[in-house]
């Protein structure tokens, strides 16, 4: 199985800075060609918190790494999709993970162990996912404050998937970015979430 590691990142360079420590202990991390997708800015003061994300990005240590970057900023669904779109034409499975997500050093094992093992006792296409549902949100400023708390994670922050499902989903996903996202982007808001 082909696997390709596509960590999806914004504006935040400590979030991103923590979680690639993490990617260093990551057991056969390193054997897996890396990608990051980078968000672009959203307004002026967005721009330097994006360029130090991405010095974070190119500053990590991999044999093979792959740093995509957006001049603006058009929000997560467009990195997932275009991550997904990209990555299939080439592999056969894809590990996507986020910037503020610690992985284990044992993740990735665990995950394709698990993938392996239920692939043969399933015929409908699946998602494994590892998170830890949160009853609660936090603002950005809580997020920042908290930022030395271990997280075990939440839901779509560090999940494999091959391309059958993706084949399946695809359709779909493009329809919700076309219907509920790129109307944003298109009109011209700093943060196509943020409406």
């Amino acid at each position: 199985m082909k696997l390709a590691i596509a960590m999806t990142a914004f504006d935040r360079p400590e979030y991103l800075a923590r979680a690639v420590c993490s990617y260093d202990k990551l057991e056969g991390c390193s054997d897996h060609d890396f990608y990051f997708f980078i968000d672009g800015p959203y307004d002026d003061k967005s721009v330097e918190r994006c360029a130090e994300t991405r010095a974070v990005a190119e500053a990590f240590d991999h044999p093979s790494k792959t740093v995509i970057t957006r001049d603006k900023n058009v929000g997560i669904a467009h990195q997932i999709y275009e991550s997904k779109t990209r990555l299939f034409s080439e592999y056969d499975m894809v590990l996507s993970c986020v910037d503020d997500y610690d992985a284990a050093p044992y993740a990735l094992t665990a995950l394709k162990t698990a993938y392996l093992a239920v692939e043969t006792r399933v015929v409908d296409p699946f998602i494994l996912d590892v998170y830890r549902p949160l009853n609660q949100t936090e603002t950005r400023q809580e997020k920042r404050e908290n930022l030395d708390l271990i997280r075990e994670g939440c839901h779509g922050a560090f999940y494999l998937m091959a391309r059958d499902v993706w084949a399946q989903v695809e359709p779909y996903y493009a329809e919700y970015i076309r219907k509920f996202i790129q109307p944003s982007v298109d009109a011209g808001y700093g943060r196509p979430y943020s409406r």
